[in-house]
C-alpha cells in the first residue's frame, strides 16, 4: 500500500514539476457519474448502481518529442447516491486520476482523443440512511482507499471545449467483511473546458 502510494505521489510530482509548470493546460470538467457496486460472498454476486456527479479540475502535460501525446491529472470530487426501499445511500469520493493521453486532430476545430491509466480513489463518506438511522459504511463494510484502471475517450471542439466518456474499473476488494470481496467501478460522461 505504501508503494502505491509513493508511485502515485511521484507521477503527480512529475505532472506538475516546476520545469513543465508552464507547459501544464488547465481544464474544469464537470458530468454524470455512475457507481457500481458488486460483492462476491458464498458463490453468489449482487450488484448495485449509485447515480451521481462529478466536478474538478484536470491539468494536460505534454511530453517533448512525442507528438499528440500527453500525461493528464487531475483532482475530482464526486458524488453518488441512491434510494430503495425507504434507504438513501450516499457516496463521496476524491479522485486523482493520472492517465496517458492520445490526441488525433481532424482538422483545425475538431479532434478526437483517448485515455488510459490509473484513478487513485479515497472515500470521504458513505452512509447508509434508513428511518432516521444514519450508518457509516467505511466503519463497517467499505475500505476508504481504491486503485482503479480506466480507458476513456472523447472529442475536441476548437481545441477548449472537451465531451468526454470512460469507464474505471476497481482493482482492490472494498470489503471489510470477512468472506467477502467487492469492487467499485465507475462511469462518467461529462465536458471539460480548458483555459
Amino acid at each position: 500500500m505504501k508503494k502505491i502510494i509513493t508511485l502515485a505521489a511521484v507521477l503527480f510530482a512529475a505532472i506538475i514539476s516546476v520545469n513543465s509548470f508552464a507547459q501544464i493546460r488547465w481544464s474544469a470538467t464537470a458530468g454524470f457519474g455512475q457507481a457500481t457496486l458488486s460483492y462476491k460472498s458464498g458463490g453468489i454476486t449482487v450488484s448495485g448502481t449509485d447515480n451521481g456527479i462529478y466536478a474538478g479540475v484536470l491539468g494536460e502535460m505534454p511530453l517533448e518529442g512525442v507528438q499528440n501525446l500527453g500525461i493528464e491529472g487531475g483532482v475530482i470530487y464526486s458524488w453518488y447516491m441512491d434510494k430503495k426501499d425507504g434507504m438513501k445511500e450516499n457516496l463521496h469520493y476524491l479522485n486523482v486520476p493520472v492517465k496517458a493521453k492520445y490526441s488525433f486532430p481532424l482538422d483545425n476545430q475538431f479532434g478526437f482523443f483517448a485515455l488510459a491509466g490509473p484513478t487513485f480513489s479515497l472515500g470521504l463518506s458513505a452512509t447508509d440512511k434508513k428511518d432516521g438511522a444514519s450508518t457509516d459504511l467505511f466503519d463497517s463494510t467499505l475500505k476508504r482507499f481504491d486503485i482503479k484502471l480506466g480507458i476513456g475517450a472523447g472529442f475536441s471542439y476548437n481545441d477548449k471545449l472537451e465531451l468526454r466518456f470512460g469507464y474505471d474499473w476497481g482493482l482492490l476488494n472494498q470489503s471489510q467483511v470477512s468472506g467477502t470481496t467487492a469492487s467499485i467501478s465507475y462511469l462518467h460522461i461529462g465536458l471539460a473546458y480548458k483555459f
